[in-house]
């Protein structure tokens, strides 16, 4: 054992006076009295008293030592030679199979218990930090010696509608721990999506595989209206835990009552996925399992909401518009993504020559051919793709592209250029000026028969949908976790999104904020979205085939090797108050004279 403050033993030398006091025998007073005989009795009782006094006064001396010694002992703050007194991150999982309950045992409370206990067993010196583990690693507690807060970050952690990410780890994979002289434990349940463990990270399992639990959850889901007729088609795809095969039902709910109610037969592991025709109008709904007791009641209902179709309105402002017209048209026969447009004011999207139309009701241009002609044409310009994975090029080979009267123009400042010639003039560019956004060709599409070319539609389209906000497909629901960029939004505008919301219809108390770029729905719920396109109702719900299996890793050993309980020099304090209040109670106190 050794002492981190061993300094304070010089106060064992108090154990001398001490002593001190104990064997001092003070001098009787000599008060004369009329009659000795009074006092004969009271002489006798004392000498048939002295032994028990002696062996009482020692026993008090040896108490006195004793606290004196343990106190002296815990200012010192001894520490075990052989204890691992490296400081601890504690990582505790809080994905959606931690909430379940695993007959009567949920192993979020298990480790939120077990982190407890390693806190209370921090020996002196030592820190520790506490982090959450789901989809994303945070931190709750950066690395303190302060208990309390400690404490007070893990009863913080709450389930999470969040499934465990792959990789969510590598940041303390890459980290080097020998050197920050850090210990990390992770406090889980083994479940997840290929959960990796690294090499240098300690895990304590709170379930084991051996002891497996019934559970029935939706892995995926989805709603879609079909096309051209008033009704709709439902597909779904169930998973269980359960060793046979069980007949439940699922039910389709919109505003409470039941749409559809299905009899299925759910096998062991991942089923088969399920199509119905449902008919209904589009709007929000619900997706349950019906009387299903299980482990994980958080994967036994979908949220949904069925769409209507909403295309992106293009207005052609410019010469030579059948061109343009038939792009939009044929992507209004195929997917109805664009619909034309035959008011700009009333328009998402205006598609011109040369500059932007202030008539444009949304603010939202695209320009080809801009400049004036007395700007210097570029003879062969030689395309460099500059923004490889910018949304209104995805599917056009930008460098392969002839360009052909391109113009040496400037962009205006603060542009976003998005591909340039070789001599540097740009050729692609975005520009924002308040509310109005503007994406700008720069060639003449007239020219070499652009008109004609295959890549000619894709770029009508792939600018449309980027200035709409509606370069991804909005689906019926997202998996919790999912990354959304909100529709309706134009690049780089901010959108005000409320939620989530609750399943029924009021939203009193449901949080409104502001983001940019994309939406993480980290809760399962609804949420509305509001941009320069309208409101958007989006859904999230934990679907992950893994969490809902509840199948953990490989058998482990539900404990470590932690130090837990009080550190020794609170114990030795609590041991010295002890014995003082152990030697008032047996001996009262010492007087002296």
């Amino acid at each position: 054992m050794t002492f981190l403050a061993p300094g304070f033993l010089i106060a064992l030398a108090l154990a001398i006076p001490l002593i001190g006091i104990y064997v001092l025998k003070v001098r009787p007073r000599q008060v004369p009295v009329t009659a000795i005989f009074l006092w004969d009795r009271v002489f006798v009782e004392k000498q048939t008293s002295a032994l028990f006094r002696k062996l009482r006064d020692l026993l008090s001396l040896l108490l006195m030592l004793a606290a004196l010694m343990l106190l002296v002992s815990s200012a010192a703050r001894p520490r075990l030679e052989d204890a691992d007194n490296r400081d601890l991150l504690l990582l505790i999982d809080n994905s959606i199979s931690m909430s379940a309950d695993r007959e009567g045992v949920v192993a979020l409370e298990g480790a939120r218990s077990a982190a407890h206990d390693m806190v209370t067993g921090l020996s002196t010196g030592r820190r520790a930090a506490v982090a959450s583990v789901s989809d994303h690693l945070e931190f709750r507690s950066l690395l303190t010696h302060d208990t309390r807060r400690l404490r007070d970050a893990i009863d913080g952690i709450e389930a999470s509608d969040l499934p465990t990410r792959p990789g969510v780890l590598e940041p303390i994979q890459k980290a080097d721990l020998a050197a920050a002289n850090l210990r990390v434990i992770l406090l889980t349940d083994g479940v997840g999506d290929r959960f990796e463990i690294p090499e240098h990270v300690e895990m304590m399992q709170l379930a084991q595989p051996a002891d497996p639990v019934d559970n029935i959850g939706f892995a995926a889901a989805d709603l879609v209206p079909v096309p051209g007729a008033e009704d709709m088609l439902l597909l779904f795809r169930l998973v269980s835990s359960c060793e046979e095969s069980r007949s439940i039902e699922v039910a389709l709910r919109q505003d409470g009552a039941i749409v559809k109610l299905m009899p299925v037969e759910v096998p062991p592991g991942v089923g088969e996925p399920m199509m119905y025709r449902v008919p209904g109008p589009t709007g929000r709904y619900q997706l349950e399992l019906q009387s299903v007791s299980d482990a994980l009641a958080a994967d036994n209902r979908v949220l949904l909401v069925a769409r209507a179709l909403r295309p992106v309105n293009v207005a052609i402002q410019t010469q030579g518009s059948w061109f343009f017209e038939n792009a939009v048209d044929a992507f209004d026969r195929s997917a109805g993504l664009l619909r034309l447009a035959r008011e700009a004011e009333s328009a998402d999207v205006c598609i011109s020559f040369g500059a932007a139309d202030e008539s444009c009701g949304a603010g939202l241009h695209l320009v080809f051919a801009p400049g004036s002609e007395s700007d210097a044409r570029i003879e062969t310009p030689l395309p460099r793709q500059l923004a490889a994975d910018h949304p209104a090029l995805q599917f056009v080979p930008v460098e392969t592209l002839l360009f052909a009267g391109a113009r040496r123009v400037v962009a205006p400042a603060g542009s976003a250029i998005l591909a340039r010639d070789a001599s540097g003039t740009p050729l692609i560019w975005q520009h924002r000026e308040g509310e109005r956004v503007t994406l700008v060709f720069n060639f003449d599409p007239a020219l070499d028969e652009f008109f004609l070319s295959p890549w000619f539609p894709l770029i009508v389209h792939g600018a449309a949908t980027h200035l709409g906000g509606r370069t991804e497909p909005v689906a019926s629901t997202y998996p919790t976790g999912s990354a959304v960029t909100p529709p309706g939004a134009g690049p780089g505008e901010p959108v005000t999104v409320r939620g989530p919301e609750p399943v029924e219809a009021h939203t009193i108390g449901v949080a409104t904020r502001e983001v940019s770029g994309t939406l993480r729905l980290e809760q399962a719920g609804y949420y509305v979205t509001t941009a320069r396109g309208g409101e958007w109702d989006l859904a999230a719900a934990p679907l992950n085939r893994f969490e809902s299996s509840l199948a953990s890793l490989e058998e482990a050993e539900p404990t470590l090797a932690v130090t837990r309980g009080r550190p020794i020099p609170i114990t030795l304090g609590i041991i010295a108050i002890i014995v003082l209040v152990a030697e008032e109670i047996l001996y009262h106190r010492r007087k002296v004279g």
